[in-house]
């Protein structure tokens, strides 16, 4: 080191690159504190097992190294799911994009974001809702059922019991406050905690055109989306507060972003408004460690669209799919593993954000 300082310390000011010229000059006045920058001593790669363990053998001794992945685990929040922090470590075994699960395959690691996690999923009876349901139960999810028909209830509680803990069912329309309170006092009594709400609940007449629009329809479509929305935020809020952690997910829609010739003005205004919610509830509730987010799809291909879609005329259909750059309709699995991204410790610094599920027929 000292024939380094010696042979530098007159001529490192004739380096033209400024950064290389300070470091010289550095490590020259300082050579105490220098060590040789390879991605083992100061990387996200330190101690693992395609480098070597103790580095290159003229490191200096005393610098520090990375924490190994033992000190990682300890500083865990005690109900943190795992891969988050080994995740973030960037330790190359969890490095990987997971395997697909849409459409029900499994999930063969111990990839289980939801362990000891609590979902409150309205409108899961089907479609988008009962997807999410499906794979918070496949990641070891305690799952809350709800919707206003029994039947569907039911065969929706055997799909998720067959995946994964057995759901509790809570039957009931969610636009109404007393039937809300009631769904949330049952999970707090049953699981004693609440940590990811999905307002999924939804629907509302079909009218397109502004004269055609009652009142009641206006209500009922506002009531089913918007009304229900604020109404289970509100009821959910107190328990996530108390423990200071909470997701809350929104259903939104492409028609709440943009202009939609396949809805009406009381369904584009009620998601709009979904998304103005997400928001303002975001700055609100984010001081508790409360992340409210939303997700907007475009045409999914759930029952009752399945149906629609399966009686429009070919031309229509090809007018449809021709504003949709990836030439398709969603399936409801698509849009429920973006809702399990925003719900996961994989968007813990995600708030008050609308993600797009539309194939690109909106681009914000």
């Amino acid at each position: 080191m000292r024939s380094f300082t010696s042979m530098w310390r007159k001529s490192w000011w004739q380096i033209p690159c400024p950064p290389i010229r300070t470091s010289i000059w550095r490590c020259a006045r300082f050579p105490s504190t220098w060590r040789w920058p390879w991605p083992w001593t100061t990387g996200s790669l330190a101690g693992s097992p395609n480098w070597p363990s103790s580095g290159p053998p003229w490191r200096k001794a005393g610098v520090a190294r990375s924490p190994p992945r033992e000190t990682l685990e300890t500083q865990r929040p005690s109900d943190s799911p795992r891969g988050s922090l080994t995740r973030a470590a960037g330790h190359p075994e969890v490095l990987g994009a997971p395997e697909d699960r849409r459409n029900g395959a499994e999930d063969t690691g111990d990839h289980m974001r939801f362990d000891g996690r609590v979902a409150i999923i309205t409108g899961s009876s089907d479609g988008i809702g009962k997807a999410a349901a499906l794979i918070f139960a496949r990641e070891g999810g305690q799952v809350v059922l709800n919707a206003r028909g029994r039947d569907r209830l039911e065969a929706a509680r055997a799909a998720v019991q067959a995946v994964g803990k057995p759901p509790l069912v809570v039957a009931g329309d969610v636009s109404q406050a007393a039937v809300v309170q009631r769904l949330v006092d049952e999970t707090l009594q049953h699981f004693g905690r609440v940590d990811i709400l999905v307002n999924n609940a939804g629907g509302g007449t079909s009218l397109r055109f502004l004269e055609e629009v009652t009142e009641d329809d206006w209500d009922l479509t506002i009531d089913s989306n918007l009304k229900s929305a604020f109404l289970c935020c509100r009821a959910v809020a107190p328990a996530m507060k108390r423990r200071r952690y909470g997701r809350i997910v929104n259903v939104s829609s492409v028609a709440g972003r943009n202009v939609s010739r396949l809805s009406g003005p009381q369904y584009s205004s009620a998601k709009a408004g979904m998304l103005g919610l997400t928001r303002h509830l975001a700055q609100d509730l984010g001081s508790f460690g409360i992340t409210v987010n939303a997700v907007a799809p475009g045409p999914t291909l759930v029952d009752r669209v399945a149906q629609k879609w399966a009686l429009r005329s070919e031309e229509d259909r090809s007018h449809i799919l021709g504003n949709i750059p990836l030439g398709r309709l969603a399936q409801p699995e698509e849009v429920a593993a973006v809702i399990a991204f925003l719900a996961s410790e994989d968007a813990s610094y995600v708030t008050g954000v609308t993600i797009d599920v539309n194939g690109g027929s909106f681009m914000s």
